[in-house]
């Protein structure tokens, strides 16, 4: 009977959650929530009760993974290899060897494999007497199957319910390794041999799930960093330099490749190079043709590092960590601020046409104060309506929330810079002849 109990500490409310798993259907699966008080009850913050809970968990031979997450901390691994071989037994070692370095390192935890056994099964071979007899691997398991598994020879319809009648062999016949191999097959209409006569039984343990890459047999090892000893980058660079190079010179043919986060930011960072360079083109194509200058789409360009410095700033104030989802929301303050400054320098053009002898810098402050008003209004409803994304903490959601960081802080620092450093920029190219 699945069992939820709750329990209330100084600091935190701890919930065991039912030992049956609804969203995967399974019984081998348990989960422990825990609530964080308010303040000033609070005397650890989610990051620092996840550490120490770590540390006082140890290891538990009998768990196959034991993973914390908390809604500070990301959810995929940080650290993920593939490893292939054609060989199991040389790619089992080297998986064994591989997840061992791992283990030493101080900055690295949570690591979990896919090289999990299986269950024992059986592995039936025919003896010379039993292709004799006349039988197949296929009609031996057919027959072993009807006999302990169970064979429906009859469906009984009882309105929308069908029911099976199911024959097989007593529970008590069913149970144990005797009963198989005291089985006695049948060979003829008439005939029947024992099993222990006509076939070798062996008994096996594969792995629970098999995977392959390119036609070689592979293996996932992945794990998690801890963002107060290292960063990702550094234990990545130290895992491809020390302990991947030695691991491959000691297994030839051994194949060791990054996997999960690790590949999809490679693949971000080589999609955004090659995109990057086309979207800014065509947007310097786009802002000069209107504006009917070659250098005032440049000057906005010094805003693209701005948005990148309030993406940084905001993680770090907000505390979360820069990931590949802020790095979309810097991409989409770009967007916002050559929007704001094509509407700052059609104003000064403007300005400039109807009043062509006042100097640069009183049509660079004129315009400056006649659209201050749209751009703050603006970059003010945009942080109104992202700010309650900030509190989201749903596993479906939270994903977003580096996202949302990224454009707040890029939104306030690129507002400053269009409101102000952007007519002073414009100041310092056309005023040049003043």
């Amino acid at each position: 009977r699945p069992l939820a109990i709750a329990s209330h500490t100084n600091g935190f409310q701890l919930t065991k959650m039912p030992l049956h798993n609804k969203k995967t259907d399974a019984n081998h699966i348990a989960s422990i929530r825990v609530h964080l008080r308010d303040q000033p009850e609070q005397q650890l913050s989610a990051l620092e009760f996840e550490k120490a809970w770590r540390q006082q968990i140890g290891n538990v031979p009998t768990a196959e993974r034991i993973h914390l997450a908390s809604t500070r901390n990301p959810s995929r691994p940080l650290i993920a290899y593939s490893l292939q071989h054609d060989d199991r037994e040389t790619l089992l070692q080297a998986a064994s060897e591989f997840r061992n370095k791992l283990a030493e390192h101080p900055a690295i935890y949570g690591l979990s494999d896919n090289a999990t056994p299986g269950k024992l099964h059986f592995q039936i071979e025919l003896t010379p007497e039993g292709r004799a007899a006349g039988l197949s691997i296929a009609e031996v398991g057919y027959q072993l199957r009807a006999a302990f598994h169970g064979l429906t020879v009859q469906r009984i319809q009882r309105g929308h319910d069908e029911l099976r009648v199911v024959v097989r062999y007593p529970r008590e016949n069913r149970d144990d390794l005797y009963g198989l191999m005291n089985e006695r097959l049948r060979v003829s209409k008439n005939g029947e041999i024992p099993f222990h006569y006509i076939a070798d039984i062996k008994e096996e343990r594969e792995l629970a799930s098999l995977s392959s890459i390119d036609g070689n047999q592979a293996i996932f090892i992945e794990g998690f960093v801890d963002l107060e000893a290292s960063t990702p980058r550094k234990v990545r660079r130290t895992i491809n330099d020390d302990v991947a190079s030695q691991i491959i010179e000691n297994y030839p043919g051994l194949v060791i490749e990054p996997e999960s986060s690790i590949r999809d930011e490679r693949n971000f960072i080589k999609t955004l190079s090659i995109l990057m360079p086309f979207t800014l083109l065509a947007m310097y194509v786009i802002v000069a043709t209107y504006l009917r200058s070659y250098w005032k789409p440049l000057v906005v360009i010094f805003g693209i590092p701005v948005a990148f410095t309030g993406a940084i700033f905001g993680h770090w104030v907000l505390g979360w960590n820069f990931s590949t989802m802020s790095m979309f929301g810097v991409i989409g303050v770009m967007g916002v601020i050559f929007n704001d400054a094509l509407i700052l320098l059609d104003k000064y053009n403007n300005l400039k046409i109807e009043r062509p002898n006042l100097p640069v810098i009183a049509v660079a402050a004129a315009a400056m104060h006649s659209r201050f008003r749209a751009v703050f209004l603006t970059t003010l409803t945009t942080l109104l309506a992202l700010s309650p994304l900030l509190y989201e903490r749903s596993e479906e959601l939270l994903v977003f929330v580096p996202f949302v960081v990224s454009i707040l802080g890029g939104l306030v620092l690129t507002s400053l810079f269009t409101l102000f450093i952007l007519p002073n920029l414009v100041m310092l190219f056309e005023g040049r002849k003043e």
